[in-house]
Formats: C-alpha cells, sequence, structure tokens
C-alpha cells in the first residue's frame, strides 16, 4: 500500500453511524467530511448505504481488526471527498471484519462522475502490528509487491460528482434518460477502493504486456479479459458479461443501471476476495416494517419484461413471509443479500406466498408475471412465536417415520421442522432443517422424514439427513399447530407403529411408571435439551431393590438417550424412572428452562409397542385420563411410586353405563406396578395419600398403544395423524374427551383432509365426564377414497383434553393433542 507523508498531526474524530446489517464484511460509510452537504438529504444516504450493504454482502472474507495501543501507533491517509486534498487521522481503531469508507461530494469537472481508491497510511510499532495493518491477515496480501496474491485494506475514499444530475433511488423507478444512476456508480467505485485497480498489488500482478487481465477466474468466465491500455482500473468499453455491460468498464450511460456481473465478481476473486456463486437481481423498493409486529404493505406492477422488486430488511434470525394478491398470475423469488436465489414460486395462482427461515440481512423480493399485473404484498418479519418437540426420531431402511402438521388458525401460518442430532462430534453441523414452509389455513400437511429406504433432505443445502444417527424434532411456528410423529419400526421381524403429538412443555423433572429390561424388549429413554448451554442429565431406575443412577452431558440444542436393554445393571428387571436436568455450568442454571422428555416401549415377542412422553414437573395428586372404548380390549394401569412412603391410590373408571368406583389400591414406595382394570371411556384418579405417576396402557390382539394422562386443559386442541384406512373391517379410529369443567359444553370438531376439505361435526360433552367420538361411523370421514392424511381439531368453550386412538390392521397407536393456547 501507499504511503503518504503527515499533513497535519491534529488527531480528526470520525463518526460512526448506527449499524445497519451484521454482514461478514462490513462497508462503514462515515460522511464526516461531506462538509459540502452531498448527503445532506437523508433519502441520498439510504441508496449510498444500500450500496454499501451490497458490497459487503459479496465478500465471505474475515478481515483483522486494527486496534493501535502502547508503542504500536498509526496514521490513516485519505483524500478529503469535499476538497481534494490528502488528510489523516491518527490512530482510528478499525474493527473485525469492517472496511471504512469516506464519502462527499464536489464538482469534478468533466464527465467524471464520482472518484474512489483506497487509502494509505503510515505506520510504527511492533512487527506483527505493521504485518497485520498491511494485511489484516489475509496471508497473500503482505511481502513483497510483485509476489501478492490477496487484497487488504483498512478502507478508503468515494468522490461523487455534485454536478451531476443524480437518480437517487434504491430502484429504478422514474429514473428518467437524462439522469445518471446513482446506485451503480456507488457500487462501481466501492470495488475500485476494494482493489479493482492496478493500484493493488493483487491486481497489477495478474495484467499482461497486452493490457489482458490474466486472472483464471475470470478467464474461465469470459473469453475477452481486455483491459484499457491506458487505464488499466477498468475492462475495455462496453465489455459485456452475463447479457449486461460490467460494472467496470469506464462509462455510465444515462437512464440504466448497472450491477456486478459476473466477470466482475471473477476478478475481485482472483484478487483475493472470498465470494460465493452469486445471482442477484438487483435491490427493490424497500419496505418499511413495523418495529412493534414485524409487518409491512407494499404495492406494485409487473409484466413479462420487468419485474416487481422490493426489499425488505429482517432484523434478527426467525422468519421472512411475504404474500402477494394479484390480478393476474404471478410467480416469486427471493433472493438474499448474497445475492443468491433462496425460493422460488411458479405460476399458479393469484393469491401465493412464499416462506424462509431467515437471518440478519436484507432480502429482494421479485414478483414475475407473464401478463401485466397489478399486486398487493404482506410482509412479516421476527421470530417464531411457539416452539414444539418430540425428542425420539430416527432414520434408517427399516424404518417409515412422517410428521403430520396441521394448522387449527385461521390464517395462514410459517413453520419449520428441524432436527437436532445426539452425537457431540456431529456438532451443529449434522442438524438439519428439513422444511421451511406457509402452511395455509385450516390446512394439514404430511412430511416424510424416511420412506422406503429413502430419507428427507435439508431444504436449504440438499443434502440428505443423517441415516442411524439418533435425533430430537423441534417445529417453530408463528402460531401454534397440531405435530404429531408416526413412527413404524422393525423388532424381531415384527413391525410396529407407534405415534404421539409433540409438546411445548419443559421441566427439570420427568417420571416414568414403567420401563423394562427384559429379553426381547427394547425400552429407549431420550430427551432433547432446548437450552443454549449444555445440561447434565441424571436418570434414576427405581425398583424394590433399590436405585441405580446414571449421568449424561447433553450439549446445546441437542438430543440424548439410553437404550435401557443396554445397561447391564438393569437385566431382567422393570423399573420407575426419574430424570432430572441442570445447566453444566452452575452460572447458567437461572436461565436453565429444563428439558423434553420421552420413552419408547417395542415387545418384539407380541410385535406391540407405544411411545409416550413423561410426566413433567411436580406430579399431580388429581388427574384424569380419556381413553376410548374399543371393542375386545384391555386397559393396564402402569404405577410408579417415587416417593419414601405407601401411596394411597382410588381410581373411577367411566363407562356408558355410569362411574364406577375401583378398589383403591395401594403402591409400595419404589415400586413400579402394572394393574388390570375394567376397559373404560376413561378415568379419574386421586392419590388419597403419597405421591404417584400413572399411564394407562391398551391392548387389542393386534396392538397395544399408550394414554398418557394429560396436562392442564384446553379450548382448543389440535391432533395430526397419519393415514387410516376405513375401509378395513378391523379398523377403529375414536376420540377420546373429557370435559374437566363444571358446564356441560358443546366441542366442534373438525376434520381436515390433505387435499384441503373439512368436515364439522358437533358433540356435546357433560360436565365433568368422558365421551367416545367414533370417527370410523361418521360417513362424510369413512366414506372418502384411499388413504388419506388428516388431522383434527376440537374447540370448546370449556376446557377439555383428548386422546386419539388409531387402529387400522396394520398399524395401531394412540397420541395426546397438542393443546393450543388461548
Amino acid at each position: 500500500m501507499a504511503t503518504r507523508e503527515a499533513l497535519f498531526d491534529s488527531p480528526v474524530a470520525c463518526e460512526r453511524l448506527e449499524p445497519r446489517v451484521l454482514l461478514s464484511v462490513n462497508i462503514e460509510v462515515d460522511y464526516t467530511y461531506d462538509t459540502n452537504g452531498f448527503f445532506d438529504d437523508p433519502e441520498r444516504r439510504v441508496v449510498m448505504e444500500a450500496a454499501a450493504d451490497y458490497v459487503s454482502a459479496l465478500f465471505n472474507d474475515s478481515l483483522n481488526a486494527i486496534i493501535p495501543s502502547g508503542g504500536n501507533s498509526w496514521r490513516i491517509q485519505f483524500i478529503d471527498p469535499s476538497t481534494g486534498s490528502i488528510t489523516e487521522v491518527e490512530n482510528p481503531t478499525i474493527d473485525e471484519d469492517e472496511v471504512l469508507l469516506f464519502v462527499g461530494g464536489r464538482s469534478l469537472g468533466s464527465d467524471t462522475l464520482g472518484l474512489g481508491g483506497a487509502g494509505g497510511f503510515q505506520a510504527s510499532g511492533s512487527a506483527a502490528f505493521l504485518q497485520n495493518i498491511e494485511g489484516r491477515g489475509q496471508s497473500g496480501a503482505t511481502g513483497p509487491e510483485s509476489g501478492q496474491t490477496d487484497t487488504s485494506v483498512w478502507g478508503g475514499t468515494i468522490t461523487f460528482d455534485s454536478d451531476t444530475n443524480w437518480h437517487f433511488g434504491i430502484t429504478t423507478s422514474d429514473l428518467e434518460g437524462s439522469e445518471h444512476d446513482f446506485y451503480s456508480v456507488a457500487l462501481h467505485e466501492m470495488i475500485h477502493v476494494l482493489g479493482f485497480t492496478d493500484d493493488s498489488p493483487a491486481f497489477f500482478n495478474l495484467i499482461s504486456p497486452s493490457s489482458e487481465f490474466m486472472g483464471a477466474r475470470a478467464m474461465a468466465v469470459s473469453a475477452d479479459t481486455q483491459l484499457i491500455a491506458s487505464d488499466l482500473a477498468h475492462w475495455r468499453e462496453g465489455l459485456a458479461s452475463g447479457g449486461q455491460e460490467t460494472l467496470m468498464d469506464p462509462t455510465f450511460t444515462r437512464g440504466t443501471r448497472k450491477l456486478v456481473t459476473p466477470l466482475d465478481f471473477a476478478a475481485m476473486e482472483d484478487i483475493g476476495w472470498e465470494i460465493d456463486a452469486m445471482r442477484w437481481p438487483g435491490l427493490g423498493a424497500f419496505i418499511p416494517t413495523s418495529a412493534f409486529t414485524g409487518e409491512g404493505m407494499a404495492s406494485g406492477n409487473t409484466t413479462n419484461s420487468s419485474s416487481g422488486l422490493h426489499w425488505v430488511q429482517v432484523r434478527e434470525d426467525g422468519l421472512l413471509d411475504f404474500r402477494v394478491t394479484s390480478d393476474q398470475p404471478v410467480s416469486l423469488r427471493l433472493w438474499d443479500s448474497q445475492g443468491l436465489l433462496v425460493a422460488e414460486n411458479t405460476m399458479a395462482d393469484t393469491v401465493t406466498g412464499l416462506a424462509v427461515v431467515a437471518t440478519d440481512q436484507f432480502y429482494t423480493i421479485e414478483v414475475i408475471g407473464a401478463a401485466p399485473a397489478s399486486y398487493d404484498m404482506a410482509v412479516a418479519t421476527g421470530g417464531f412465536d411457539e416452539v414444539a418437540y418430540y425428542p425420539e426420531g430416527f432414520a434408517s431402511n427399516d424404518i417409515d417415520q412422517a410428521v403430520y402438521v396441521s394448522n387449527p388458525t385461521d390464517s395462514a401460518q410459517l413453520f419449520t421442522l428441524t432436527l437436532r442430532y445426539e452425537r457431540d462430534d456431529l456438532g451443529r453441523d449434522g442438524d438439519a432443517i428439513v422444511v421451511d414452509r406457509v402452511i395455509e389455513p385450516g390446512a394439514t400437511m404430511m412430511i416424510d422424514i424416511a420412506r422406503d429406504g429413502a430419507f428427507a433432505v435439508e431444504q436449504a443445502s440438499g443434502r440428505q439427513i443423517l441415516p442411524n444417527e439418533p435425533y430430537a424434532l423441534v417445529i417453530g411456528s408463528t402460531a401454534p399447530l397440531g405435530v404429531a410423529l408416526e413412527h413404524a419400526d422393525v423388532f424381531g421381524g415384527q413391525r410396529i407403529t407407534t405415534s404421539e403429538s409433540f409438546t411445548q412443555e419443559t421441566a427439570d423433572t420427568w417420571h416414568f411408571p414403567r420401563v423394562e429390561a427384559f429379553a426381547g424388549v427394547s425400552d429407549f429413554l431420550v430427551f432433547y435439551n432446548p437450552n443454549d448451554h449444555d445440561a447434565l442429565i441424571e436418570v434414576t431406575f427405581v425398583s424394590t431393590a433399590g436405585q441405580i443412577s446414571f449421568t449424561q452431558v447433553v450439549r446445546a440444542e441437542a438430543r440424548g438417550g439410553w437404550s435401557v436393554g443396554e445397561i447391564a445393571a438393569l437385566s431382567g428387571n422393570a423399573f420407575g424412572v426419574i430424570l432430572t436436568s441442570e445447566a453444566v455450568d452452575p452460572a447458567d442454571q437461572s436461565g436453565h428452562e429444563g428439558i423434553v422428555a420421552a420413552t419408547t416401549h417395542f415387545d418384539a415377542t407380541d410385535g406391540v409397542g407405544w411411545t409416550a412422553l413423561g410426566t413433567p414437573g411436580a406430579l399431580p395428586t388429581i388427574n384424569f385420563a380419556p381413553v376410548a372404548e374399543i371393542p375386545d380390549a384391555t386397559t393396564e394401569l402402569l404405577v410408579f411410586n417415587p416417593g419414601i412412603s405407601v401411596a394411597r391410590l382410588s381410581i373411577i373408571a367411566s363407562t356408558t353405563m355410569g362411574d364406577e368406583t375401583l378398589a383403591e389400591r395401594f403402591v409400595p414406595a419404589g415400586t413400579s406396578t402394572a394393574l388390570a382394570v375394567p376397559n373404560a371411556l376413561g378415568y379419574r384418579y386421586e392419590f388419597t395419600s403419597g405421591i404417584g405417576v400413572v399411564q394407562f396402557v391398551q391392548r387389542t390382539s393386534e396392538e397395544t398403544f399408550s394414554s398418557t394422562p394429560p396436562g392442564a386443559p384446553s379450548t382448543d386442541l389440535a391432533f395430526s395423524l397419519g393415514t387410516f384406512d376405513p375401509s378395513d373391517a378391523g379398523s377403529f379410529l375414536r376420540l377420546g374427551v373429557y370435559n374437566a369443567s363444571s358446564s356441560n359444553t358443546n366441542v366442534t370438531v373438525r376434520f381436515l383432509f390433505l387435499n384441503g376439505d373439512e368436515v364439522v361435526q358437533s358433540v356435546s360433552v357433560d360436565a365433568g365426564s368422558f365421551r367416545t367420538i367414533v370417527i370410523e361411523s361418521i360417513t362424510a370421514v369413512r366414506d372418502r377414497p384411499g388413504d388419506l392424511p388428516l388431522s383434527i381439531v376440537l374447540e370448546s368453550p370449556e376446557p377439555i383434553t383428548g386422546l386419539l386412538l388409531s387402529i387400522d390392521g396394520q398399524v395401531g397407536w394412540g397420541v395426546g393433542g397438542l393443546p393450543v393456547p388461548a
């Protein structure tokens, strides 16, 4: 880099602007020397900073900070944009990844629109300090200039001609034929500052004697890489790339816009900048979003030859959802601030929408019409308000696994389904966002994770999810959705299907009434740590013989678990389980949210099994469990007393003939017991002394499924489920409902089908009573052709809870509903 002698010694304060967007390289625009007031108009600054954000987003380099201290000092030297004189600033601090850019305007005369270039410096101090200033961590940017292959700058300056008739707009809307596009010129001059000039050693070293630029990437992009012989800082006049005149040729045509072309990108890569593959339609009209709601509105017109472009900024990681209502069919494309196409929706409807999991950057939305169209656009940005979990996931050639999602709300919602893996060596790189998309109001959706040996792929990268690696499933959404997991696995040559709804509950303590370590039985305890810190999990297996405890550290946002049958010390016994969690680092304990825990039971001998969430937090002494009347079924009560004294359990079975009080049971301390109880619509139970955890299991001749007593009742419950074939004579689909209030209630039951159809029924449930809804007897549901995934939503003015049971001759399971918060 060139250096110049000092002109004066007085330190000059640099005006710092409010940070705009956090990018890999952040071009910090500074107006300190705009003493002629060229940027006094705020609209001009908006365009200048949009151009800086765009160029910043092109580069992925990591630039070291420059921090003078002690005997290490320096001064930067640059051209004052308002006077043209050499100016210096003593000992500025340049932040990590920052490029400092001074801008302003004055009359440049002739046809010059702008002047841009890197600044120089003088420095003294340690060898490491001097090398850091010169290279900023870019190893090829130091040493003899003839050998440099990389580019490093602290920043520079751009001067704009104050006499030019400029168009100051982020879009080309209203760009007149007599105007020069300021945005284009700002891009051009910033590329000069970053090294596109023969003043830069890395650039100069690639120029041939015949004035051709000999960079390998540039030559791969274009057969013509000719520079102007008399001005080796520009491509030859009129050189085109990607169907556009290059940004870095020497001239600009009035009334037009130029963006960075593939050849311009390639040359910057050749001089050491790290650039992703780029494809960029250009910035559009800025859509302001409310700081309170994260929502914004826009409108526009589009034709097949002129896209409607809009720019929206996401201030935090979360989501970007935009929807267009048009008078003609349109397509939508979404581009991120690196110029990459993120999502595309081809022409189908007059109402279309796209949504992505967004990061802290800006995005361009492109509206494309085959015919002239007018449209309105609604934008939403921000984070997910709702998160739900299920910790039991596994994909292999022997497994079919799917997630069923339903939207019980009256508006479209965005959701993302993420797999969080167990093994520490996978880190975050192993995790996969299987899907992020919009689900329409009243819609249901089936997402295959593993099916017939084929596995889901991550939506953004296209890479296949990892088979044979345990994971938890996490769904984030803009409103509560019904979500359930269906899992079909093979044990002992028999195919066993389980299912359960996701949960939003986390707790420090979870209880399970029974796990078994018997031959032919495969039981698993699994859990997910949703915290941003590592958690220490302790599991205690309790039996009449005593207690056995184990611990496991689970990294932040990762899954953990135990295979009960593989723990030799447990062999041949049944246990109640207490599972607790705390932060590994005591400093994190105050923010510890607890974990989510479940158990899965596979009995290879009988070919049956279930998956069920544990009981979170403090154990209730009074609770209820809706079951459902299934012909020829038996019911078993699993109960565990984790206390230190005998617990006394009173059970009331609710049947079509009325309530029946069963004999009280005494459960010794530290025991897990299985008790046969009569078949019923549901059960109320109370521990009149002591404490305990309870789980009901229903069995038929072919299937077994679990009914875990619910948490707090809700006025809205959402169930999602898999295929159901009502044509099989042995098929049952039944919904057990419990009215937890002291008033009779009418429950609206909405059946939502994959093709968008909806069937609505209304049933009455007496106060404090259970009712079974025989779904396979409802004609509008039963007489549908084929296996159709569907969801069920219960809506009630009084708090209710429910359990859905399904048997279709091949699969059988039970799921609790996911409460929809008020």
